[in-house]
């Protein structure tokens, strides 16, 4: 299943067996483009995957979903004769898993809207609703902060502030960053043409309305401070205060200072917010307290710093040193199946240096790949590569890739047997 952000397919990272595929670029098309001498696409792509393969394992909520999945996959390999043994937690990353980008249900784009090649006269409001119980009643415990846009009155697309907005920001930003710097290597013909198809491209993913699912995040943030009405400010500050929301742990946000704009929430809602630690919630609190901030559109670190203190949150600093202590509290032994417990203490290792080296921007991330632990690479060769540090080898990839297929078997018993669920597995995410 496709859960993690995916806007384009010349490359993707499994979120499953943890391996990012080049299906259209050699690693050598790779070096080259982060050398000058060709177009600077195949680098910039490896840039915006490889942030998300450092967002799932080296950030708080990036392992909270791991444990969820090596549970499952655990649950589901020690008990296939006791099938329904398995069921807790295979349902649980079932659910986890929906939550990444929510299902289709909560997402609404009206049938014909046609992308813009600019903002024009689209509007946007911040509303939030609620989950269903299992019998149906709507559960004002469990909120959903969503962003609506509209046109002359007409309301164009719904969509929630998902932990896959968040993510796809993140990635973006990444990989805005990777092109500022690689276009000045190319010689200054070509790179005028590819500026202005890159341009192009992007002004395309921001205003197309079936892609508001993954732009959600960035529309709220232009939005919420009217400062950031040019695009390349959101990509500079928008990835940072979602690292922020990805890295605050469960104990921390039950401290969030929701900023006046989102009060009219409630307080049931907001304790529900609070109480699931929603991450998309946190980041519209961060972008609506920074108005009046002086400097914090700017990235400067006081600033950053004292907008969190004005969400209630602690600084920087402090959140990060918790974010590894909560990755150090993972407890991989756990786990009953010894080659799961020995892939999963590979991971939380490599968590605790992605985040120790990631807790602060730099002007550029190319020369990370050698410095941070990295995932199975397969390029269009299908040669095997390791941008930087190896964590998992090919066989951990394929070993995975196995437990996903006994977790979907599983999973389907699971839905059929507790749900009541009889139609097309790919119908359950979006």
């Amino acid at each position: 299943m496709k859960v993690l952000p995916a806007t384009q397919t010349m490359a993707t990272l499994s979120h499953r067996t943890l391996t990012l595929e080049l299906p259209r670029f050699t690693w050598q098309e790779v070096q080259d483009a982060r050398a000058g001498r060709r177009e600077c696409e195949p680098a910039r792509i490896l840039h915006h995957e490889m942030t998300h393969w450092y967002d799932i394992v080296g950030t708080v909520w990036g392992q909270s979903y791991l444990d969820t999945l090596f549970q499952a996959y655990d649950a589901a390999l020690t008990h296939r004769k006791t099938l329904i043994e398995a069921f807790p937690h295979v349902l649980a990353q079932f659910d986890a898993e929906r939550a990444i980008l929510f299902p289709s249900y909560f997402k609404f784009v009206k049938a014909g809207a046609q992308p813009r090649s600019g903002p024009g006269t689209w509007e946007m409001q911040t509303t939030s609703g609620v989950r269903f119980r299992p019998d149906g009643a709507p559960n004002e415990d469990d909120p959903i902060l969503f962003v609506r846009f509209s046109e002359h009155g007409t309301e164009i697309a719904r969509q929630p502030i998902s932990v896959g907005a968040l993510l796809e920001m993140r990635a973006l930003g990444a990989e805005v960053a990777a092109y500022g710097e690689l276009r000045k290597l190319r010689p200054r013909e070509e790179g005028i043409v590819e500026e202005a198809i890159y341009n192009r491209d992007s002004v395309e993913l921001f205003y197309h309305p079936d892609l508001t699912t993954y732009s959600a995040a960035a529309h709220l943030l232009s939005n919420a401070f009217s400062g950031f009405a040019d695009g390349t400010a959101v990509m500079m500050i928008g990835p940072r205060l979602a690292n922020f929301a990805l890295n605050v742990t469960p104990t921390q946000i039950r401290r969030l200072k929701p900023p006046p704009e989102l009060e009219y929430v409630g307080h049931r809602r907001l304790r529900g917010f609070r109480d699931r630690a929603d991450r998309g919630f946190l980041f519209g609190c961060l972008c609506f307290h920074m108005r009046g901030l002086a400097g914090a559109g700017k990235n400067d670190e006081e600033a950053l710093d004292a907008l969190l203190r004005k969400a209630g949150l602690p600084p920087s600093e402090a959140m990060f040193d918790a974010a590894a202590e909560y990755i150090r509290t993972r407890r991989p032994s756990q786990l009953a199946n010894a080659h799961l417990r020995r892939i999963r203490e590979a991971v939380q290792t490599a968590g605790l240096k992605i985040l120790d080296r990631r807790r602060k921007p730099t002007a550029m991330q190319t020369a990370d790949w050698q410095k941070l632990p990295s995932p199975v690479i397969m390029d269009h060769n299908a040669e095997t590569i390791f941008a930087g540090e190896s964590v998992l080898s090919e066989d951990d990839g394929l070993f995975l890739a196995d437990c996903s297929d006994v977790l979907d078997a599983t999973t389907r018993a699971a839905l059929r047997a507790v749900r009541g669920f009889e139609f097309q597995f790919t119908d359950f995410v979006y």
